[in-house]
Formats: structure tokens, sequence, C-alpha cells
């Protein structure tokens, strides 16, 4: 679904992503782990054309990104980035509705039966339809959280991307976060990658696991793959202990303290 080849960007002439070489296949949930200015965050600023491609290449769907117009990739790709700004005097439903501009017809000025539609599928989905006619400033972070995934998915994507989908949230809202990722993805066959902290959460849900270090990709794989002791402590320079969870036979990872 998605290919990149030798790429190189970042900010202000100096470069933060290095000769990054990536495939993701249609159907997976991917997780970019990595420490604190690693290009995590960077990686996803090219994909959706926020950034500048300085060297190389990106693929969607074997058709090079750069001859796809923004209102087209809108379409096939949504973003939920962290610490989304929001209209706060905006309505929920005035905000999901908001992810079918690129399909608006000009001199459109009413969304469609379908855009309705969609509007009403995207929020049950994520169980806000209770949100409805709530603004946006009345909300908790995780419950707005939910609203930008019902906003996403109102696009319609093959691929959904999400910069910290979890950050800031309580466990409950976390879970549920990520139960509904995988949701989607298991029925209805949303391929997702999304930029995850907690290592153990990226290895609970994901099944491919991109590690970043200092800019460059230092690992590709499955969470047993990547999530070892050995290679947490070279990339995050913090002693750990990986065991197997009890409950999926997951790697987990316990942080080991120094006195």
């Amino acid at each position: 679904m998605l290919e990149i080849k030798n790429l190189v960007s970042g900010y202000d002439s100096i470069p933060v992503i290095k000769d990054i070489n990536l495939k993701i296949t249609e159907g997976e949930i991917c997780s970019i782990i990595g420490p604190n200015g690693s290009g995590k965050t960077t990686l996803i600023k090219v994909i959706t054309k926020i950034l500048p491609i300085w060297k190389g290449e990106t693929f969607f769907e074997n058709k090079n990104m750069s001859s796809i117009k923004i209102n087209e990739l809108a379409k096939k790709i949504a973003v939920v980035s962290h610490g989304q700004e929001y209209a706060f005097n905006m309505t929920v439903e005035d905000f999901v509705l908001l992810g079918r501009i690129p399909y608006r017809q000009k001199f459109q000025f009413w969304e469609t039966k379908k855009d309705e539609q969609i509007i009403t599928e995207s929020m049950e989905l994520t169980e806000t339809t209770v949100f409805r006619n709530k603004f946006m400033n009345e909300l908790s972070e995780g419950e707005k959280q939910l609203i930008c995934i019902a906003q996403a998915l109102t696009q319609e994507p093959k691929l959904l991307i999400l910069d910290e989908p979890t950050a800031h949230l309580d466990i409950n809202h976390q879970v549920k976060i990520l139960n509904l990722i995988k949701k989607l993805n298991q029925k209805n066959g949303l391929t997702v990658i999304m930029v995850l902290h907690d290592l153990n959460l990226a290895s609970e849900y994901c099944n491919k696991l991109i590690l970043f270090s200092k800019g460059g990709l230092y690992k590709t794989g499955t969470p047993e793959e990547v999530l070892t002791g050995q290679i947490i402590e070279e990339v995050y320079n913090t002693k750990v202990l990986v065991k197997e969870s009890p409950l999926s036979s997951k790697p987990y990872v316990f942080v080991i303290p120094t006195s």
C-alpha cells in the first residue's frame, strides 16, 4: 500500500530523517516507535505532504505520491494528529462533517444524504453519537480523540495515520481508542500506522513495529523481533527486562530502576 524509497527530509536545511526505506502492506497495523526526536512525526509529515521530500520518493498503491493531488490523497489517507486544533464554538457534528470536504463538489453548500449517512456510521463506530450536539470545548481529551477518529473515518480512507493517539489519556481511554483501531483494522480492513511511545501498547496492538533511532530506521519487524532487551537498551539507553506476556504471549517491557 505504501512504499518509501531513500527518503531524506527535515526542517530549515537540517536533515531529520535520512535514507528511509520502508514498505507498509495493506491490512497491517503498524506502530512507529523510538526515542523523542528520532524522526517519527517528521516521517508522518512527509507522508502527508506537510513537509517536502528533499531526496527519495514515496508511493501509495504503486503511484508516486508527488503526482497525487492533495484532495485525492485525502480520500485515501486520513490523519489524526496529536495536539490537533479545535474550533471551540463548533458542534461535534459540524466538526465530524469537515472530514467530507474532499468529496465536496463545486458550488455544493449542503451535505448530501450520503454525507449524512457516513457521518452517522462513523459516529456509531466510534460510539460518539451521544456527543453529536455538544460543543468541542465541552469534551474531555479522550472524547475529543474519538471525535477526531470519527472525522477521519468520514473521509472513507484506506490508510489511517495517527500521531500519538494515546498521549495524555488515562488508561481507560487509551485502551478504548486502541481497541477501536484494532476493530477497524480487523473488521473494516483499514490499514493503520500510528506513532506510539508506550512500547507495551505497541507490542500488544500491532503486528509490525518500525523502530527509529537518530533519524534512521533501526529495526523493522514483529514485536518479537523488535522488542528485545538488547535492542531497547541500545536505542533508548535504558536498562530493561523483556518477558512474554502471560495473556497474549507478546513481549512485555519492564524498566529496571537505577540507583
